[in-house]
Parts: structure tokens; sequence; C-alpha cells
């Protein structure tokens, strides 16, 4: 409330000041005209002008005086908080009240908020291209760090390196046991025909009973005739011969 403009504004340090001295409010001036609202009235954004500067602004632009944005509506609602404010402070300090402004000065007060906000478009324009060119530099800087080969350990040529590369990840997925499979070891098919002779040996020379180790060779069967050497005679004429005719 702006009833007691004293307690509201007149305050200096422990000391009072008197009324006549009392300051005018930034709030009760027009940002156009820099005057003493007469008839102040209030826009869509919710900023408050002098009706006939807002008037004539209005009917030039679509865009807010204070900040360039455009405006949803060319409505203008007074303000009347404000004007009984600014009347109550008028009773204290009269000789600050504002005459009504000629169209010359409002005219010369609109080309200056033109100006003004020009400028205030202009850097903010600026500000935008600068953080622009700002992020495409960071871009181009990440898309740079994410294309960049990874180095060579010291002392290794590029293409050995990846071929080496290479060579670790097949031996890693052929020494890999297939999924499902047991963690032992499968014999390769000459290990099984080992397995199985040796079987067969031992099966022959439990039957032969004394010529168990001629019966064990003679199943076997692997040997070539050519590196057994000659046939000893045996018992029968047949000797040896005989355990290979049977059990070859």
């Amino acid at each position: 409330c702006f009833c007691n403009l004293t307690e509201a504004v007149g305050v200096m340090g422990d000391e009072q000041l008197p009324q006549q001295q009392l300051p005018v409010p930034e709030a009760f001036c027009c940002p156009i005209t820099k005057d003493i609202f007469q008839d102040p009235v209030s826009t869509c954004d919710g900023h408050t002008y002098e009706r006939s500067a807002i008037e004539v602004w209005l009917r030039r632009h679509r865009t807010s005086p204070m900040t360039g944005a455009p405006l949803r509506s060319r409505e203008l609602t007074p303000n009347f908080g404000l004007r009984s404010a600014i009347q109550a402070f008028l009773e204290v300090r009269p000789e600050v009240a504002s005459a009504p402004i000629a169209d010359a000065d409002l005219e010369y007060a609109i080309q200056v908020r033109e100006e003004e906000m020009e400028f205030k478009v202009s850097e903010q324009d600026q500000t935008i291209r600068r953080l622009q060119a700002h992020i495409e530099a960071l871009q181009l800087q990440i898309r740079h760090l994410g294309s960049e080969p990874v180095p060579a350990p010291r002392g290794v040529a590029p293409a050995a390196a990846a071929e080496g590369a290479a060579d670790a990840a097949a031996s890693t997925a052929a020494s890999a046991p297939a999924e499902g499979s047991s963690s032992q070891p499968v014999a390769s098919p000459a290990e099984r025909a080992a397995e199985a002779a040796e079987a067969r040996a031992k099966a022959a020379a439990a039957r032969a009973g004394g010529g168990g180790a001629a019966a064990a060779a003679a199943a076997v069967g692997g040997a070539d005739p050519a590196e057994r050497g000659p046939e000893p005679a045996g018992r029968g004429g047949g000797g040896y011969g005989g355990a290979w005719a049977r059990f070859g």
C-alpha cells in the first residue's frame, strides 16, 4: 500500500526524509516517455506504459517495447492500483507531476525507444551467433575425437598390431568350449583308434595264453610287414605266422 509514502520511501539511515524530498519511484515512470504516469495501462505481457505512448508504439509494432518479444494481443488494461499510488504520491509532491506530453516529444521518445530495442536485439543476435558457433565447434571436436583410431602399442606397426589382434581373437574362439559342452577335452580320432587297438591286444593276449606277446602284436596289426622282419618258426610249423594269420 502506498498510502503512507513516508514509511515506504522516506527513510534514510536513522532519519526520515522530508516529504518534499521523497524520490520518484522508478515504477511510477513510463519506460517510453520517462515521465510519471498519467494514464497507466498494461499490455498482455504485464508491462505498464503511458496510454498515449503505447498506442503509438502498437500502431507500428507487434512486439513488446520492453523485451522485443511478439505480443499475442494489442489489448490494453488500465492499471488502477498504480494510478492510485501515483495520485497519493503527487499529493505529497505535486511539483513533480508531469504535464501532458506534446506530440513532438512523444514522437521523439518513441524513436529513442526503437533505437534502444534495435541495439538490444542486435546484441542478442550476436550472442546467439557466438553460442551457435561454439556449439558447432564442440560438435566437430566430438566427431573428430570419436573417429580417431586407437594407437598401436609402441614399437609395433599398425598393420602388425591389427593382424595380431585378429589372430588372438581367432585363437580364443577356437580354444573356447562349445556352448553346452563339458569342460573335459575331446579325444582325437587317432587317439581313439590307439585305445581300441590296445584293447584288442589285451583281449588277444588273454586268449592266446603263452603266446601273449605275439597275439598282442597281431591284435594291434598296425605295423608294416616290411618293418616286422622275418617271422621265426614256431611249433606246428606256423610259429608267429599262424598267430598273424589268426589275428591279423
